[in-house]
């Protein structure tokens, strides 16, 4: 397999340790590979890149798949468009406004509640209105 399990396991060590520290600090880890190349002990910490998700979409991708009590397909963006005349934003849409909400509130300096915060405000109208779409029918 031509794989160095020594090397793998000191990098793994090196990322937990990072994130510890970041999840210390309230901030997301950063690993810079280059360093950790030429010297597995330098380390850089911030809250620089990344995207942080809430759980709320993964919640809300679940029930996307749910099926449609009305129609018996499952219920996907597309569908709830074009069946219900419902606006559902499509899974990539949801993704990239999160990658964007994260990248504004870690260039304004938000910590980590207040971007997954913003990201679940503004998923959970949605996550609302679905719940109670499969419920009502």
């Amino acid at each position: 397999m031509n794989y160095d399990f020594d090397e793998r396991m000191t990098e793994m060590q090196i990322v937990a340790i990072v994130k510890w520290e970041a999840r210390k600090n309230h901030s997301s880890p950063k690993l810079n590979p280059m360093y950790r190349k030429v010297n597995p002990n330098v380390m850089e910490y911030g809250a620089v890149g990344g995207t942080l998700y809430p759980k709320e979409i993964q919640e809300f991708f679940n029930i996307m798949t749910a099926m449609c009590p009305a129609c018996n397909i499952p219920c996907s963006a597309t569908h709830m468009m074009n069946s219900h005349k419902v606006y559902v934003p499509m899974n990539d849409v949801i993704l990239k406004e999160c990658v964007t909400i994260s990248s504004f509130g870690l260039r304004n300096g938000m910590n980590r509640m207040d971007i997954l915060r913003s990201i679940t405000n503004y998923i959970k109208p949605f996550l609302i209105y679905m719940k109670g779409f499969l419920n009502r029918l």
